[in-house]
């Protein structure tokens, strides 16, 4: 699946906690890892405002420190894998700098943690994540983890042994089966086809009354959704793939996958998107 993967680093022990998974799926294909860092500049007209504040060689020394501490990084990284590492310090608007980057090195995988606080006191990944998944066009594996200070020890890590897979029966949904079976077969983890079905309600007598679910609908819902997905499974079997399949009614799609996830111990939910943003998203 990957030619090389990206990992991009704010110098929060936060952001690195990406980095044992990157290694793990970077160790199990084979594939280069490149640590990237993106230096935000004081806006000229805020410079201006606060020139007497300012260090004049404030930046050049926060670049240099960035830089540097992508190299300790990536020595740690060299010192435990026979890994090809490779450290970019850029500068400029992060997502854009981040995805002209991953088209110059190669990259189709991006791993990352969802936000970062600390580090060069520059909080940028949770926009950072937002942006990429909207304009990335590649896969982008977001890590979610609770430690905020600890330093991570990198160990690489395989851990996908449940991997969910949300479909609504669309070509689009079902463009991240690749990606998520390239990556789920590296640890040889088992799938689940989900869909949720968003029932219909039917408004009582009574404007106040609660409506209630239309029972035709459902049933129309339910019988295509369990000739859709088998199918699916069938395809992915053919591959030796474990699979399983389930329906379920929520009224929230989004509530409904994170519920049916805690439920049935799922350590990987893979989902495409239309990557849209304002007011279309």
């Amino acid at each position: 699946m990957s030619k090389s993967i990206l990992v991009p680093l704010d110098g929060s022990a936060f952001s690195e906690h990406a980095l044992p998974v990157a290694l793990g799926i970077a160790r199990a294909r084979g594939v280069g890892i490149h640590l990237v860092h993106v230096h935000v500049p004081v806006p000229h007209g805020l410079a201006g405002e606060l020139g007497a504040l300012l260090d004049p060689a404030l930046e050049q020394r926060l670049e240099v420190r960035e830089l540097d501490y992508l190299e300790r990084v990536a020595a740690q990284v060299r010192s435990r894998l026979p890994l090809d590492v490779r450290v970019a310090a850029l500068e400029g608007a992060v997502v854009e700098n981040l995805l002209r980057h991953a088209r110059s090195a190669d990259v189709d995988l991006i791993v990352m943690t969802t936000h970062g606080r600390g580090g060069f006191e520059r909080a940028w990944l949770g926009s950072v994540a937002d942006g990429l998944v909207r304009r990335a066009g590649i896969p982008l594996l977001l890590i979610r983890n609770g430690e905020t200070r600890a330093r991570v020890e990198l160990d690489p890590v395989l851990a996908f042994q449940h991997v969910l897979v949300p479909l609504d029966g669309s070509e689009l949904a079902e463009a991240v089966l690749g990606p998520a079976t390239s990556l789920g077969d590296l640890a040889g983890a088992g799938y689940t086809l989900l869909r949720v079905i968003r029932p219909v309600y039917v408004l009582g007598r009574y404007v106040p009354q609660p409506g209630r679910p239309d029972p035709n609908d459902l049933q129309v819902q339910m019988r295509d959704a369990g000739s859709y997905l088998p199918g699916v499974a069938g395809r992915l079997r053919a591959g030796s793939a474990e699979v399983a399949t389930a329906v379920i009614v929520h009224a929230s799609p989004a509530a409904g996958i994170l519920d049916f996830a805690e439920r049935n111990a799922v350590d990987l939910i893979a989902m495409a998107t239309h990557g849209r943003g304002g007011v279309s998203r």
